[in-house]
């Protein structure tokens, strides 16, 4: 039996006059046949992954800064730092920024490691940590701070630390707790309370006994 002839192929329709002409695609079409394909609007994953990648690292540096920025550092802010003299320039007081403090007050020199802003006494190293403190911020006075400390101290004579004290805004207060690395060196965490805000000045302070009474000697 004979097999019918194949359809003719219908000639294309003309298109409408004012239709817009039909789209050419850059990309030629594919070696194995086939329409090209548009350009995708999107960007490849390569290129998603490779951006995303450069933001978290920029994210992270910014933070770091910030949070370097945030914290202050390791550099020293006030002028507590110059009221001693030693070897290094990084000696003294130096100044960290603090979120917040607490003040507790001890009865007892004999109290370690406590928040404390009492009178202090020359009965231990703490206590005439906390005493020295006492002057300098309650008495604001040079002269008292220094009589507390050793006549080899690395604080300045009282002419010259008078000045640094008077730099503290009346009305500052403190709070310094107290931490025995030994019998006469004390890590010291002092907690300044300005109406500014708050600052915390940490260091090590060496104590040392002269006839019975103990005196700041070194700050670090």
């Amino acid at each position: 039996m004979a097999r019918p002839p194949p359809p003719r192929a219908r000639p294309p329709r003309p298109r409408p006059a004012g239709l817009p002409p039909r789209p050419h695609w850059r990309h030629p079409p594919a070696a194995g046949g086939g329409g090209g394909e548009p350009p995708s609007r999107w960007p490849s994953k390569k290129l998603v992954v490779g951006t995303a990648a450069g933001v978290a690292v920029v994210a992270l540096l910014g933070g770091t800064i910030w949070g370097t920025a945030l914290s202050g550092g390791d550099q020293p802010t006030d002028t507590a730092l110059a009221a001693t003299t030693s070897a290094s320039e990084d000696d003294g007081l130096p100044i960290l920024d603090l979120p917040e403090a607490t003040t507790t007050t001890a009865a007892s020199s004999e109290v370690d490691d406590e928040c404390r802003a009492d009178r202090g006494d020359q009965n231990s190293g703490a206590g005439v940590i906390a005493a020295w403190n006492h002057a300098y911020y309650v008495q604001r006075s040079g002269a008292a701070a220094r009589a507390l400390a050793t006549p080899n101290s690395s604080v300045v004579p009282a002419d010259q630390l008078q000045p640094f004290i008077d730099g503290v805004p009346v009305g500052t207060n403190y709070c310094v707790r107290t931490k025995a690395l030994s019998e006469d060196v004390y890590l010291v965490d002092l907690s300044e309370m300005r109406p500014e805000g708050v600052q915390r000045i940490t260091q090590t302070v060496t104590t040392k006994k002269i006839d019975g009474k103990w005196f700041v000697d070194v700050f670090n």
